[in-house]
């Protein structure tokens, strides 16, 4: 009898615990999660249009916002627009302003107007489509392939307007490459860029030609090996290579692990 009437009583405790919680027959919602949803960097560009330079149309897009900016120059040919995935530039537009843009005869650019253009024009088209984009200088220029040797030549030109090179498995210069393209072979490509001529030009830099970070990523299975690409720790005292697993598109084998690597040469 003792132990019914302890079951009684516990189920009419119970009871009265149920009743005591509900409020008007109706389960209590769930209570909102505090504060703003994660913000995607990626969402809305903070630069976006198509800027006039000497003729040429330019194609330009950045997202995010903080200085240094980081510029991706794209290879040979290659729309930078297109080059680089969002798992590369998402990490550095956390913190940083990161821009893309088409070259003269690639992507959504506009086709070249003279046969045969020198690296020293393509860099001096990209530092006037910086100024009018309103891009902050200096930035950190980051060249895969051919779009290293653009961004060295730019380097050495437009020293002040640098604040460090990442080049992604870029080969030293070639002393005979002029072989492999005898005359007009050299700029006969959608960019009309003499790059027998712009390998000469890179080959007579005087190092260093900053005080800059510069950080040399090169692919085990790329264009050139880890010593032919130590050619570049001269560029800066303040140098270094690190060797990634991948090919000479090791932007695009491991995107998030460049990211990583730019993040700690560069911060952010």
């Amino acid at each position: 009898m003792h132990a019914v009437r302890s079951s009684i009583v516990a189920a009419l405790l119970a009871l009265a615990v149920a009743c005591g919680s509900d409020d008007g027959g109706e389960t209590p919602a769930a209570s909102a999660p505090t504060g703003s949803p994660t913000r995607d960097v990626m969402a809305e560009p903070t630069v976006s249009g198509t800027f006039p330079v000497g003729g040429d149309q330019l194609v330009m897009r950045c997202w995010g916002t903080g200085a240094p900016a980081f510029l991706f120059e794209a290879g040979t040919d290659g729309s930078g627009l297109l080059a680089f995935p969002t798992a590369l530039v998402r990490p550095l537009a956390e913190d940083h302003q990161a821009c893309l843009y088409d070259r003269v005869g690639t992507g959504s650019s506009s086709q070249p107007v003279t046969p045969r253009r020198t690296i020293d024009e393509v860099v001096g088209r990209l530092h006037r489509l910086l100024g009018k984009a309103g891009v902050e200088q200096p930035v950190v220029l980051v060249g895969q392939s051919g779009g290293g040797n653009l961004a060295v030549q730019y380097a050495a030109r437009f020293g002040e307007g640098v604040a460090g090179l990442v080049l992604l498995d870029v080969p030293a210069p070639a002393d005979d490459l002029g072989k492999e393209f005898p005359g007009a072979k050299a700029w006969r490509n959608p960019e009309h860029i003499d790059w027998v001529d712009a390998e000469s030009r890179q080959a007579r830099i005087r190092m260093p030609v900053g005080d800059f970070p510069v950080l040399v990523v090169t692919a085990t299975d790329g264009q050139s090996d880890e010593q032919d690409q130590s050619y570049w720790l001269d560029l800066s005292d303040h140098s270094e290579q690190v060797l990634m697993e991948g090919s000479h598109d090791i932007h695009e084998d491991d995107p998030e692990g460049v990211a990583e690597h730019i993040r700690a040469a560069f911060g952010g």
